[in-house]
């Protein structure tokens, strides 16, 4: 399964939504492609219909950053909430504070570019 995505898309900075983490690696997400330690789940509301898919986010909290890709649904996520894979929930915070306030944008990511449109893939 593939689909393309533009580089031109609009960017979205969410200013105030919580962040939270997940353990489970290794299994397709909602996006069709297996989730790893750089991955990141938006809310019901935020992934709508999978048009973000693939895309890279940037997560700032109290002074760190980290980007990861959407891979994956978060159905128990609140509206604006985002489920980040628990190796980079811990470049921003310990894994002991379980749900931290964050800010995030969509980034282009050059390992998924090629010019103007980026191209996904996931193996059935």
């Amino acid at each position: 399964m593939c689909f393309s995505a533009s580089s031109n898309r609009y960017r979205y900075t969410n200013g105030g939504t919580k962040a939270t983490f997940y353990t489970l690696y290794g299994f397709a997400g909602a996006c069709g492609v297996i989730t790893g330690s750089d991955g990141v789940s938006l809310s019901t509301s935020l992934y709508g219909s999978g048009a973000h898919c693939g895309e890279s986010i940037q997560v700032q909290y109290n002074g760190r950053t980290v980007t990861v890709k959407v891979v994956d649904k978060c159905t128990s996520c609140a509206a604006n909430g985002i489920e980040l894979a628990a190796d980079a929930f811990q470049q921003l915070d310990s894994l002991d504070e379980g749900l931290i306030p964050v800010t995030w944008n969509y980034v282009q990511a050059s390992i998924w570019s090629s010019k103007s449109q980026r191209r996904y893939c996931s193996i059935a």
